[in-house]
């Protein structure tokens, strides 16, 4: 922003007219091109013209007074920064796109002040800006790629600024290139030389001074006719020479510069390059998959420069690695005019050889071309550790001190990109257990990162939930050496004895602090763009305001390490869910692993489209729900920056905070949840039909400071917001518009109160935080209200309860029923068979009394209880009610009922069987296993007849370990938490139809302790929600879903057992926890081994409990 006496030299130093012979030159070009002479039309001016036009306005500036009078913010006037753009303007590797807005309004005629504006910011493009220290922070650089596009159209305009700052500096003329790349190839020097002395001394000689039939002008056709003549020529001479025996690659080059190439999102055609389709000809279809070495013909020598040429063969070079998901680099070439360069291309970018001349070369050219004739699968780039076997693709890994051979079954998912990490996952199994699903993902890291394997390892170690678990990792190995880039696929070349090498000036930086105050959401964001193949040169300062590179990393010379990841977990991304309640029920099991990621210690920091995935298989074991991909995660205790030098990721998904260059904490991956439903309802129409929104194509490819712009815009105004998803979301997704916005707006509010997570956890500042499951934000806000909304419209309620209140009303009030008591009144004594029973048994007076009382009521809902503590002494039935120090099963059953009923039906009115209070606990200790399982017969007989008497339309049972509450099932199917909440249609002995609801035991709940606070606040609100199941099932609305699935899954995981006080600490406590939780049956289950495993490694019960 301009200061006081900026403006002032700008007021009294008017431009006046000295801008006219400016606008005279560009209207000359126009008239000498034909077209209108507007400022659209720079547009369509040559790369020269506009280039010249640049170079006058820029000289018409500095002649103005005012530009010796401004200053910069390097202190320098801006007529010396003029001089520097001027000299750089001139520079092949320029991006004069980045000067077109100031053209723009000199050419408008705009106020002197804005193009002053314009004149400050072309000048900030062309000066490398100094680069940020590492500070104690833990953020990482972000750099854009091409794998970055979420549902884009890929429009080449687009993909090109992308892919120039992927690809950044482009090093050409390495030494020793060729050496690296040719020399392994058997046999090349040799026939390579023979071919071309008969070239040159044959009675019509190839070669004079030059080709023979080479186009004089280069032109594209004439060329790619002589290019396929000398390649057939050159290809029966190697074939036919003796002493080659050993290359059978049978490939041919293939030009079709005017066909697109099938198997590309955008349309894309290639120039020339060699197919491994030996009988592709002029006018076969060929797919990049088929492509091995792609070429780009340029008619004029100086194209040979990055915007030009090098551009487009990496465009070419991008598909070719996108459609080849063993390709680990990509060799290729260039010929402007005759002048040729053989590039490569890998997860680092691009390097090129020297230059050489054809026509003065030919010797090299020769071999060259018979190099990619006959160099093998793994000389081309193709990775030697994917094998083929018995028409299987296979790699084998070392594991547990033996080899195992793990099956690939398809590839599941290939980064569109060349440089960067580049993920590929492939399905796959153990070679004999093809029921056992594991997903191996290769990638390129960084090796100052964390190991990604070593994260994921420690994270399944540390029972982390809903996040993908570990398998294996490895680095992977070629030629005995770990595959990285420097080293590896280029061989040891030093791009620092490139031609165009040019190392960074060392200059004095600046810290990124740590808690960016959210008030500069509320400035305005310059978008600025540069060239990053401009050679040598640092990427903007907006372009890394995310970023902390560690000086040491800064310093070295970039490298990639190939490493591999074998997980445990399969799944599709979540976008495929089979129906709307399935999506939202996935992406709140995500957001429930990255909680539980993050309480391992564990930040995940790339939420996004792909790495949220949802199982829908019932015979597929892995979560139903979970986040991959920790490449970018960090353990939140480390306290210095990664020390990697970029860092990539999906960009529609990022936070606005941290577009903006805040800290990464967990509220931004909290809001990237909410920015990927919001695509999703975008851009998809159901599993299976994807789309691409012209609107928000460009949140691919915008700088991040106008991206945060545009999310803001999205989420600053209500009305705005519902406009927006009215227009945009698809049918399929209308419906989510139920939700009330104005809740998720306190999500992206700043709120530099809130420190910490467990701040956010237990103060309840953002609302109704009090949430018995410690929900994310964005869950409490937005998920709850559209799982409610969209099964409305579903005509069946799902819900999820939020309260840790078991009394409160706020539990039934969720389901959104007004749920009314329909009973009907007793007709027959069912109580009979009961009464036969407790005579039988020999039953104390106050047993039977308090049956009697219990099973008064109505007769359209029946509870089975069996065996409560409470009543083991037979105490009388008033007593057990209003004795509020006594631990009660009957009480909680009393108050499930009430608020299930909204307080209109109690246990009081409600018929309860329970046969178990006949026989006390001494009798029962010295009664042999036959009398047991007698009197067992005798009460599950009983219990029977009653409810064929009563005829109720719902049963609720309270399960235990005892047959009597077994009713027409297995005992194994009904003793188990695990079934809690799930409804039958069944029948009675007498064929009376009734719906049968599953709960457990609430004796469970109270014999937990004040230590088990979670445990037994979800326990208990699972325990009610069966009772609220029950009450909408009689006034015919069935409750079902995935918030009490969720709620169920949590118990059934032990994931809310907290960690034991010391004087639990033994043992024998950990094995009691698990069993009371009736997760596992054994002490042999592995899940267990593994938790008591984590026990002992943490020295709890050394520690604390001496003797154990």
């Amino acid at each position: 922003m301009r200061n006081e006496s900026q403006s002032k030299a700008i007021e009294d130093n008017p431009i006046g007219n000295g801008l006219d012979a400016f606008r005279a030159s560009f209207d000359s070009i126009c008239e000498g091109a034909g077209i209108s002479s507007t400022p659209d039309a720079l547009d369509k001016f040559a790369q020269e013209d506009l280039q010249n036009i640049i170079l006058v306005l820029v000289s018409a500036l500095q002649i103005l007074p005012a530009s010796r009078l401004l200053r910069a913010s390097n202190g320098r006037t801006l007529f010396s920064e003029l001089s520097r753009l001027n000299a750089a303007i001139t520079s092949d590797d320029f991006d004069l796109d980045s000067i077109k807005s100031l053209l723009k309004s000199a050419l408008a005629s705009e106020p002197d002040a804005l193009i002053w504006d314009r004149a400050y910011d072309a000048v900030a493009e062309s000066t490398p800006p100094p680069r940020p220290i590492a500070s104690s922070l833990q953020q990482t650089p972000w750099l854009r790629n091409t794998s970055s596009f979420a549902n884009s159209s890929e429009h080449r305009k687009y993909v090109d600024d992308v892919l120039k700052e992927e690809l950044g500096s482009m090093y050409v003329g390495v030494r020793h290139f060729h050496d690296a790349y040719f020399g392994g190839v058997a046999g090349l020097d040799a026939v390579s030389q023979a071919f071309f002395k008969q070239c040159v001394e044959g009675s019509v000689p190839l070669f004079e001074d030059g080709w023979k039939g080479w186009p004089r002008d280069a032109n594209q056709d004439d060329v790619l006719g002589w290019f396929a003549d000398f390649n057939d020529k050159l290809a029966a001479f190697a074939g036919s020479h003796e002493s080659i025996t050993t290359h059978q690659h049978r490939r041919r080059p293939l030009a079709q510069p005017n066909k697109p190439i099938q198997g590309s999102t955008g349309e894309r055609k290639l120039d020339i390059g060699f197919v491994k389709d030996t009988s592709a000809g002029k006018d076969s279809r060929c797919r990049w998959s088929q492509i091995l070495v792609p070429g780009e013909l340029k008619s004029n020598p100086s194209a040979d420069k990055a915007s030009m040429a090098w551009l487009d063969l990496g465009r070419y070079a991008r598909e070719v690695l996108v459609a080849q998901n063993t390709r680990r680099f990509v060799l290729g070439f260039t010929i402007c005019g005759s002048l040729m360069r053989v590039w490569a291309f890998d997860r680092l970018g691009g390097i090129a050889s020297e230059q050489f001349d054809i026509n003065k070369d030919g010797r090299q050219f020769v071999s060259t071309i018979l190099g990619f004739l006959w160099m093998n699968e793994e000389q081309l780039g193709f990775d030697p550790t994917i094998m083929t076997a018995n028409g299987e693709r296979f790699i084998e890994v070392d594991r547990n001190g033996s080899t195992e051979r793990i099956i690939i079954d398809e590839v599941m998912q290939r980064a569109p990109c060349i440089a960067g990490r580049a993920t590929t996952c492939w399905k796959a199994h153990p070679e004999g257990r093809p029921e056992m699903l594991l997903v191996i993902k290769d990638s390129w890291q960084y090796p100052e990162r964390d190991e990604e394997g070593e994260l994921l390892r420690e994270a399944t170690d540390k029972g982390v939930v809903n996040v993908a678990r570990y398998y294996h990792h490895e680095t992977v190995q070629i030629d005995g050496a770990d595959d990285d880039v420097r080293n590896n696929v280029r061989r040891g070349l030093d791009i620092t004895q490139a031609a165009n090498y040019r190392p960074e000036r060392p200059t004095r930086r600046t810290n990124v602090m740590s808690g960016t105050s959210r008030e500069g959401r509320g400035s305005t964001s310059v978008s600025r763009k540069r060239s990053s193949s401009q050679v040598g040169a640092p990427l903007p300062s907006s372009k890394r305001s995310c970023s902390v590179s560690s000086t040491r990393a800064a310093s070295s010379l970039p490298n990639r390490v190939h490493r591999r990841v074998i997980l445990r977990d399969y799944g599709m991304p979540i976008y495929k869910a089979s129906s709307r309640s399935a999506l939202l029920a996935a992406f709140e099991r995500c957001i429930e692993g990255h909680q539980s990621l993050y309480k391992a210690g564990f930040l995940h920091r790339d939420i996004s489209i792909n790495n949220l995935m949802i199982n829908e298989d019932d015979d597929n074991p892995s979560w139903p729900s979970f986040l991959i991909d920790l490449d970018l995660a960090i353990k939140e205790s480390r306290e210095a920056a990664s020390g990697a030098k970029g860092k990539t990721g999906t960009r529609a998904f990022m936070a606005i905070g941290t577009l903006l260059g805040e800290q990464h904490s967990f509220m931004h991956d909290l809001e990237s949840f909410f920015w990927v439903l919001f695509w999703i309802c975008i851009h998809y129409n159901g599993a299976d039909e994807a789309r691409v929104v012209v609107e928000f194509d460009k949140w691919n490819y915008v700088d991040m400071g106008e991206l945060a712009n545009l999310k803001k815009g999205q989420v600053s105004h209500e009305g705005d917001f519902i406009k927006t998803a009215e227009e945009n979301f698809t049918s399929y997704y209308q419906p989510l518009l139920l939700l009330k916005f104005r809740d998720s707006k306190e999500l992206f509010a700043g709120n530099s109160v809130l420190e910490s997570i467990d701040e956010v956890w237990m103060t309840g500042k953002w609302g109704c935080m009090f949430s018995l499951f410690e929900p994310y934000i964005w869950r409490q806000f937005i998920l709850n209200r559209i799982l409610v909304n969209i099964n409305r419209m579903d005509h069946t309620v799902h819900f999820d309860f939020d309260t840790s209140d078991p009394s409160s009303p706020t539990l039934a009030q969720l389901c959104g029923l007004q749920v009314r008591y329909r009973g009907s009144n007793i007709k027959n004594n069912h109580l009979a068979p009961i009464r036969e029973l407790a005579s039988k048994l020999k039953a104390n007076d106050a047993s039977r009394e308090n049956t009697e009382k219990l099973g008064s009521g109505s007769g359209d809902l029946a509870v089975i209880l069996l065996e409560p503590g409470d009543r083991e002494a037979f105490c009388k039935y008033k007593d057990i009610m209003e004795d509020q120090s006594r631990a009660s099963a009957l009480r909680m059953v009393d108050c499930a009922l009430q608020l299930a009923f909204g307080g209109e039906r109690s246990i009081h009115d409600t018929v309860v069987l329970d046969s178990k209070p006949f026989r006390s606990k001494k009798a029962q200790e010295f009664e042999d296993q036959e009398t047991k399982a007698a009197k067992d017969r005798l009460a599950h007989d009983a219990v029977q007849e009653s409810l064929s008497l009563l005829q109720p339309k719902v049963i609720l049972v309270c399960h235990c370990e005892s047959m009597a509450g077994d009713i027409n099932q297995p005992d194994s199917q009904t003793s188990s938490i695990k079934r809690a909440c799930d409804v039958r249609h069944e029948q009675l002995n007498t064929g009376h139809p009734y719906i049968r609801v599953f709960s457990f035991h609430p004796g469970y709940v109270y014999r937990m302790t004040k230590y088990e606070k979670y445990e037994k606040n979800m326990r208990q609100s699972l325990f009610n929600l069966t009772f609220l199941v029950a009450a909408n099932i009689l006034i015919g609305q069935e409750i079902n879903g995935p918030g009490i699935l969720n709620v169920r899954d949590r118990v059934v995981h032990g994931y809310f057992i907290p960690p034991p006080p010391p004087e639990y600490a033994t043992p024998d406590h950990v094995i009691e926890q698990l069993k009371v939780l009736e997760i596992y049956s054994d002490d042999e289950h592995p899940e267990f081994r593994r938790l008591l495993e984590t026990y002992r490694a943490e020295n709890v019960f050394s520690q604390l409990s001496p003797g154990s």
